[in-house]
Parts: C-alpha cells; structure tokens; sequence
C-alpha cells in the first residue's frame, strides 16, 4: 500500500481510499473492500488526522453493510 510502502502520507491515502469507495458503492469491488481494511491497518498510528479518522470510519460502514 501507498502508506505501508512509505511513498506516501497518511492524508492523501485516505483520499484514495475514500474516493476508491466511492466509486465502487453500489456494487463494492472485493479488491477495493480488501486493500481498504489493509489499510485501516496501516494507518492505525494516525489515528487522530481528521481525514484518517473518516477514512476508517467509511471502511467500517462498507464492512458492515457487505
């Protein structure tokens, strides 16, 4: 990931990831699902960074609602 591999922020990741999310909503794509609960993973340090938190928050929703 973007984030685990050190090439990038925290911030911009959670935009990718979010707007990933956002495209595949109504019919949600199992790598999109996957590579976002890695990501939840990898951002657990940032927990905290407004966009991060809301990050994660959508991933849950997704979780839950697939």
């Amino acid at each position: 990931s973007m984030v685990a591999g050190g090439s990038g922020e925290p911030e911009e990741a959670s935009r990718l990831v979010t707007a990933a999310l956002g495209i595949s909503a109504g019919n949600p794509i199992a790598s999109v699902v996957q590579r976002s609960r890695s990501f939840v993973r990898a951002t657990a340090k940032w927990r905290g960074i407004p966009v991060v938190d809301d990050a994660h928050e959508l991933v849950r929703t997704v979780a839950r609602l697939g």
